[in-house]
């Protein structure tokens, strides 16, 4: 679950119906039904492939031997007198030595033991189980029986808002023909600023200069609450450790890689901070002092550095003439896969700004996937 912006641009004015027509090509049908641009995708492999060798968690009932599920209805709805669990028609001897949840009972409270189990042993057939585990649907082609699902193989999002927690992220010259999206109940992203309007109206010169505000006071506010908390002694001190922890990083991120990736980055640093490594412990000392984005800043350079290389906006996606591009691909909660450089995302962000047709129409627009 999470929330991105989206640059699109059009032709012609956008209106509800020619906007939804303009990204309905990159929805995600499982969660909008929409069947325009459905695909049957044969998922048979995958689903032999669980059915002989996927197992998967269940709790054994000791008195008949019956799996069950820990979201099973079994488990709802117990309830205890003086020596018994009580579930409708069903009575449990309290166990020795159970003490009373403050929540709600769990399989183990009832006897029940963890079990880890085939599939092929809870699922009547695979029929059953690419159905229920998968949600595939079974399909019959000249005799051969196949697992598959309808989706979207272009999916981008499943919602979408004009605006929205990023409305009013675009400045435009005075007298300019603009419109305003719906702002999100978190918020708005700047209450001056418009959401839809024509790339010859963009004040860059004014969103630059907001972008560099946005920066310093990002940038002054962690070092401030540093300084507060007693990690440095001045600004410059602040600058100095934030310029050490991106120099720290870039050799931690180059040994990784040299590793060929042994696991997560993160765990990657922490192994070596527990062997007192220099630039693992630089780099963890960093987060003790705000950098590393708590405070919406990155670490590894001073604040005129930031301010001279900023750009006076961008979004994390781009959807011009039929093409979707995006800076990496958008997992839970705003984890980021396959991540472009901020450099490398920044030449193409801008690349569609520097080939636009002053006539064109752009628009911000909130997605979530």
């Amino acid at each position: 679950m999470s929330h991105f912006t989206v640059m699109v641009v059009t032709q012609e004015a956008p209106t509800k119906e020619t906007l939804h027509k303009t990204l309905l090509p990159f929805h995600e049908y499982e969660c909008t039904g929409y069947l325009e641009y459905v695909v049957f995708v044969d998922e048979t492999a995958e689903v032999e492939e669980d059915w002989e060798n996927k197992t998967t968690e269940m709790y054994k009932d000791p008195a008949d031997g019956t799996l069950r599920n820990s979201w099973d209805d079994y488990f709802n709805g117990w309830e205890l007198d003086d020596s018994y669990l009580i579930s409708g028609s069903d009575k449990l001897p309290i166990p020795e030595g159970f003490v009373k949840p403050e929540g709600s009972i769990t399989p183990e409270m009832l006897g029940h033991v963890k079990v880890e189990v085939s599939v092929k042993d809870f699922y009547y057939s695979i029929g059953d189980f690419a159905k229920e585990y998968h949600g595939y649907e079974l399909q019959e082609e000249n005799g051969v029986v196949k697992f598959a699902r309808n989706t979207n193989t272009d999916a981008q999002w499943d919602w979408y808002q004009v605006g929205g927690r990023w409305s009013g992220m675009l400045q435009v010259k005075e007298g300019a023909d603009a419109e305003k999206g719906d702002a999100s109940w978190a918020g708005e992203y700047n209450p001056s600023g418009v959401d839809v309007c024509q790339f010859k109206d963009l004040d860059l010169d004014a969103m630059l200069k907001l972008a560099h505000q946005r920066l310093e006071s990002q940038y002054r506010t962690a070092a401030k609450n540093a300084a507060d908390k007693g990690f440095v002694g001045s600004f410059e001190e602040f600058e100095k450790c934030a310029v050490r922890a991106g120099m720290a990083e870039k050799d931690l991120r180059d040994r990784w890689e040299s590793a060929e990736r042994p696991g997560r980055f993160a765990d990657f640093i922490d192994s070596l901070e527990k062997e007192e490594d220099d630039s693992a412990k630089t780099l963890r000392e960093s987060e003790r002092l705000g950098l590393g984005g708590f405070f919406g800043m990155e670490i590894g350079q001073t604040l005129q550095q930031m301010t001279d290389e900023a750009e006076p906006f961008s979004t994390f996606a781009t959807l011009k003439d039929g093409t979707w591009s995006e800076q990496g691909a958008l997992g839970w909660i705003g984890m980021v896969g396959d991540e472009k450089d901020a450099a490398e995302w920044a030449n193409n962000f801008n690349a569609v700004l520097d080939t636009r047709n002053p006539e064109d129409y752009i628009t911000i627009v909130d997605c979530h996937i």
